[in-house]
This record gives C-alpha cells, structure tokens and sequence, in this order.
C-alpha cells in the first residue's frame, strides 16, 4: 500500500471516531437535560392540556407517562405513594386536574376546568379554579376553615344550588362565622327555610334586625298578638293594638278603682313613648289615690282642692308593669322613674266637693268615656247669674279638658211680670247661639221658670267654651247651671 492510501484510510478512521463521539455526547446531554415532570415539579410551567394524576403515574397532554418522580424528598407519583404529588413551584393548567390520591402545591394551583381529588387536596397559597362550575369535587374533610383565607368565599363565587342542608353537617356554621349583614333576604330564596330547618331558640328577637322579620313570613305568636319593634327598636311579638275593657269606679273621697271588663276578664289599654305604641295587657285592678305620690298616685305635689285630675295608665318600655297616674287636668304627666310609656286621658275625676272642696265628686262610668256624677243636680258652674251681656261660664275643674261633650242642666228664672229670653252661645261674641229660651217672666209674661238638660259640644278651652245673656227689660232675671256629666273622646271600651 503505498502512501497516500494509508494517509487517507487514517484521515477518514478520524472522520469517523469523531462522528461516534458527537453523537456519545448528544446522547449523554439528552440524558442529563431535565424532564417535563422535574421541570413542572421543581420551577412550575403552564400546560395546554389536562395533567391526569393516577396510580401509574402522571400523563401528559402529550400522551407521555412518568411512573416515577420525586421533589425533596417527601412526595413523589406512581403506585409507590398511591398517586400523590407534590408541587414545588406555582402550577397553571389549562385543562383539568385529576388525582387519585392527594395534591399537594406548595405555591398556587392554578386550573381553568375541574378539580378532582379522591385523597386531600393541600395549597400553601390560592386555588384558582377559572371555569370550574359544578366541578370542585373534594373528599371529607379536605377543606377547612383554617385552609380557606378570610373573603376567598363569596356568594358571587358559589353558584345556585351548589351549597344545600344535605352538605352541611350540624352545627358546622354557627352565628360567629358569620359577619354582620352578610347574609340579607336577597340572598335566600322563597320558601329555602321552613320551621322544620331551624332548631328551638336558634333565632331569638336579638339576631333580628328591624323590620327585617314581617308577620307575613313567621307564624303567628300567641292569639290576637302580632310582630312588630318595641320601644327599643327590637322585633317583639305585641299584643294587638286595639283598646277594651275599661271601667272606673268611685271608691271613696280619695280613691278611684280601674277594673278590666272586657268579655275575656282583661283590659288592653293603648300606650306609646310618642313614637312607638303598644297595647297593655290588664288582668287585674288597678287603684289610683289622691294621697299618694308616684305610681298610683299623684305625678307630682300633693292633692289640692277645687281641682281637676286627669287619669293615666302608665307602663315600662316593654308595656309591663301597668300604674295610674293622676295629673292636674290639661298638664303633661310627668312619668315616675322605670316608666316610659303612658296612655291617653283615660278619665277624670273633680276633687271639688266635701271640706274645702277637696273631696272626689261621686260618679258612674257610663260606658264609651262617658261620666254622669251622682250628686244632686249635678255640680253647680253658674249660681243666680243675671247679666244682661255677653258672660262666660267656667267650666274648668268640673270636667277633664280633653273633653268634647258637657252634659249640663239649667234652671233660668224670672219673677217679674217682664218675659225675659235667655241665650246661651259658644263664642265671646254671642253670635253663636247654641241654645234660647223665650218667655221666661213671671204671671203675665208667661212661665216663671225653665228647666232643661243640655249636650254641649266643646270647641275651645273650657273656660271659653260656654257663654250667656239675659235679653229683655227690667225685671230679675236668673240663671243656675249644672255640669251633669262629661265624654272622653278615643276612649273604647
């Protein structure tokens, strides 16, 4: 073989040896370069199609198999630790997730279809789930409270029909887990609670904001009572706000008596703060004395004479504890301490007879606020009076102020033999002339006297409610008249 042969049978041996070499060293790189699974586990990527995790180990979107792998240590995939894996990095998934064991990301676990573990599923930081209505399919206790940051749950992230009472364990929410106002009627559904769903003394009257609970939708509390707010704004079952069964009665110069007469042997009497009203309940009499201070008594001083008391019930905020209260008449009662609801005028009663005027006129109670004093004639507001101008007649103390009715009687005489006319008005003016009586005189001016019972409707204060006049010439004429009697207005029985 001559030279140049074997030059070139060495040059192409080297040729050779260095092609082997190349493709040794490509194969050695493709071994030591990292894998899809080291890559996801240890620094996180972004697939675009589902990662399947099972018993043989993760699938990828590629159809390729990783039976084996494992991150720190602790975690790893395939039959070994019964599909469990760990993620080290943040992890996003285009596709769904699906893991016959338990998950475990350690940095957020990002999914834009479903989520599927049958072991627990445990993230360090969010779980994002982009569409997975219906799909979030977790085993027992795999979520927790202590796994769920505070608002990473709101009612715009829970669809309908996706939280039930079959799914909620008893006694798993309670009112602390709860914030102030998150739950209000717009997000309950009609009908979603009934009686049977809520346990005895779940809901009490504390837990309910005003007017928050309407009669329409809670069952009815005892008879004739409806739901409403009491004094102290709170939701409170109430008795119906209707007034019966009151009856007063004279017991003696110092002593009236309230007892309940209605056809159920109870009175229910109409009380308010001037904002809210509700009806109390009476079940047994109820005495008031001139004697007394307080509660039963007097608001306020001591009895006076030739005077006028209007009565009150009065009762603590709750419409319990119920008291008479007697105030000068046309005056605003001043409440005793532990009282802060009273009634309207219920009655009157004229402290103006006996020893120094200071005794209780004796009465009957009618019935419908009407009083009829059981004296002779009637208490006297006008003795011989003869003026011949316009004059008012006093009726104060003889009659409560809020009165809108005065029973009276009259008596005009005239011994002369001059017929006198007697007019009685209800204006300073007398131009409104309520009642005239012609003719009063005495043998040739005609009949000598007049008598007659009259109803007044009052208008005005009672000192300027009822006026009169005698027209005629000489003569003396005479005019005695009489309260008989009085009307409350509002007041039902």
């Amino acid at each position: 073989m001559n030279r140049n042969c074997l030059l070139q049978l060495i040059i192409a041996a080297m040729l050779l040896c260095a092609c082997d070499k190349d493709k040794e060293t490509e194969n050695n790189e493709s071994t030591n370069a990292p894998n899809m699974v080291d890559y996801i586990k240890r620094t996180g990527d972004t697939m675009t199609g589902p990662l399947t995790v099972s018993a043989q180990g993760l699938h990828f979107p590629d159809g390729t198999l990783q039976t084996t792998a494992s991150v720190s240590g602790t975690s790893c995939i395939g039959s070994t630790c019964l599909g469990d894996t760990t993620f080290s990095g943040q992890i996003a998934i285009t596709g769904s997730l699906s893991a016959q064991g338990a998950v475990v990301a350690q940095d957020t676990l990002e999914v834009n279809n479903s989520i599927t573990t049958h072991g627990n599923l445990s993230v360090d930081g969010a779980i994002v789930c982009t569409d997975c209505v219906g799909h979030l399919a977790l085993s027992s206790d795999s979520v927790t409270s202590g796994k769920i940051a505070n608002d990473a749950i709101t009612s715009d992230k829970i669809i309908d029909g996706a939280v039930i009472g079959s799914k909620i364990t008893a006694g798993a929410i309670v009112s602390s887990h709860i914030a102030a106002s998150a739950i209000t009627s717009l997000h309950i559904a009609n009908d979603s609670i009934s009686s049977v769903q809520i346990s005895n003394s779940s809901i009490s009257t504390s837990k309910l904001e005003n007017y928050s609970v309407t009669p329409e939708k809670v069952s009815a509390g005892a008879p004739a009572q409806i739901l409403t707010t009491n004094a102290n704004s709170q939701a409170a079952w109430s008795n119906a706000l209707i007034q019966y069964g009151l009856h007063f009665s004279y017991l003696n110069s110092s002593r009236i008596r309230f007892t309940p007469s209605g056809v159920d042997g109870r009175a229910s009497v109409l009380v308010s703060d001037g904002t809210h009203v509700m009806a109390s309940l009476i079940t047994s009499a109820l005495d008031a004395d001139l004697t007394i201070s307080g509660a039963g008594g007097l608001d306020t001083g001591s009895e006076s004479g030739a005077t006028g008391y209007d009565v009150y019930l009065i009762t603590d905020n709750q419409g319990e504890n119920p008291s008479l209260l007697l105030t000068i008449s046309g005056a605003s009662p001043q409440l005793p301490s532990g009282y802060s609801l009273k009634s309207d005028v219920l009655w009157f009663i004229s402290n103006s007879i006996g020893t120094g005027s200071a005794d209780i006129v004796p009465f009957v109670d009618l019935g419908q606020g009407e009083c009829q004093y059981q004296i002779s004639q009637g208490l006297s507001a006008l003795t011989g009076g003869s003026s011949t101008t316009v004059t008012a007649i006093d009726l104060t103390n003889k009659m409560p102020s809020a009165s809108k009715l005065a029973i009276l009687s009259y008596r005009a005489i005239n011994p002369s033999a001059v017929s006198y006319s007697l007019e009685l008005s209800t204006n300073a003016a007398g131009t409104s002339i309520f009642q005239s009586m012609d003719g009063i005189g005495g043998i040739l001016g005609g009949l000598a006297r007049q008598e007659q019972q009259i109803q007044l409707p009052i208008f005005n204060t009672l000192s300027t409610s009822l006026y009169y006049k005698f027209t005629g010439s000489l003569g003396s004429p005479s005019l005695n008249l009489y309260v008989k009697g009085w009307r409350l207005p509002r007041r039902m029985n």
